[in-house]
C-alpha cells in the first residue's frame, strides 16, 4: 500500500505509473504531459481525492496542443473498486480510459465531483471491455472547441457494463455528448444537461444508441439543446433502446 499526500508534480511524461499498487492519493497538483496515472494488476482499492491538473508549469500554446492531443488523466486496466473524488483537469485529451488488458478490466469504479474541462474526451470505454460497473455523480465534461474530430463526452463500447450516472454536463463535443456501441450494456442517466453537441459533426445526435442490445435511460430534469444538431436522440444496431423512463425517447 502506498500513499501520496500533498505532491506536486510539474511536467512529468507520466506521473504515476502503478502496477500491484494499491494506493491513496490526496490533494495532488499536476501538470502531467501525456498521463497523470496509468494503473493495471491491481486487486485492492485506490482512491484518488483532491487532483486538481493545471498548468502550472506551462501556458503555453504549444503545451497545450501537446496535452489535448496527448494526455489520459486515468488509464484504468485491471484495477478493482477504485474511488475518485473531488477532481478537476484542463487541457487533457481524455480524462477516464478504461482498457483491457492481459490482468482483465476496471471493476465497480465509483466517482463523485469530476470536471475535465477544454480537452477531447470525457469518459471512454473500450471495445474489449466486459462487465464493468461505474457509478458516477456530478460528472462534467467541457470540450475544447478546436478539435478537428467527433470527440464525446461519454463513449461506451465492449460488452456488459452497468453503468449509473446522476447530474452531468456535457458541452460542446465534436460527436455526441453520449454514444453507446458494443453489446448488451446499460446506461442510466439521471439529471442531464447537453449543450452544443455536433461542434465539428453537424447533425450528431445528443444521445447516440447502436451496437446490439444496449440499453440507455434517460431520468430526471432534461436540458438539451444545439445550435449546430436538430437531433437529440437516436438508435441504431440490432435491439438498441433508448427509453426516458419507461417510453422510447423521440427524436
Amino acid at each position: 500500500m502506498v500513499h501520496y499526500e500533498s505532491v506536486g508534480l510539474l511536467n512529468p511524461t507520466t506521473a504515476f505509473y502503478l502496477r500491484q499498487s494499491p494506493c491513496s492519493f490526496n490533494h495532488i497538483r499536476a501538470q502531467p504531459m501525456n498521463g497523470f496515472v496509468d494503473v493495471d494488476e491491481t486487486y485492492d482499492v485506490c482512491r484518488w481525492n483532491d487532483i486538481h491538473l493545471w498548468p502550472y508549469w506551462s501556458l503555453s500554446d504549444y503545451v497545450r496542443l501537446y496535452t489535448q492531443t496527448h494526455l489520459i488523466v486515468f488509464l484504468f486496466g485491471r484495477c478493482d473498486n477504485p474511488q475518485l473524488s473531488n477532481i478537476f483537469s484542463i487541457r487533457q485529451y481524455q480524462g477516464i480510459r478504461i482498457v483491457n488488458t492481459s490482468f482483465g478490466t476496471t471493476s465497480r469504479l465509483k466517482g463523485t465531483n469530476i470536471e475535465f474541462d477544454v480537452g477531447g474526451y470525457g469518459l471512454i470505454i473500450v471495445a474489449g471491455t466486459s462487465n464493468c460497473i461505474l457509478q458516477l455523480t456530478n460528472f462534467v465534461v467541457f470540450h475544447g472547441t478546436d478539435f478537428a474530430e467527433a470527440t464525446r463526452s461519454m463513449w461506451v463500447d465492449g460488452t456488459g457494463h452497468s453503468i449509473q450516472i446522476t447530474n452531468v454536463d456535457f458541452n460542446q463535443p465534436g460527436g455526441q455528448c453520449v454514444l453507446v456501441d458494443g453489446s448488451n450494456n446499460k446506461v442510466g442517466i439521471c439529471n442531464y444537461r447537453m449543450k452544443e453537441y455536433g461542434e465539428f459533426t453537424a447533425n450528431s445526435p445528443g444521445v447516440n444508441v447502436v451496437g446490439t442490445n444496449n440499453t440507455v435511460v434517460l431520468t430526471g430534469i432534461e436540458d438539451m439543446s444545439s445550435t449546430t444538431s436538430v437531433v437529440k436522440f437516436a438508435t441504431g444496431g440490432t435491439g438498441a433502446q433508448l427509453l426516458k423512463g419507461t417510453t422510447a425517447a423521440a427524436t
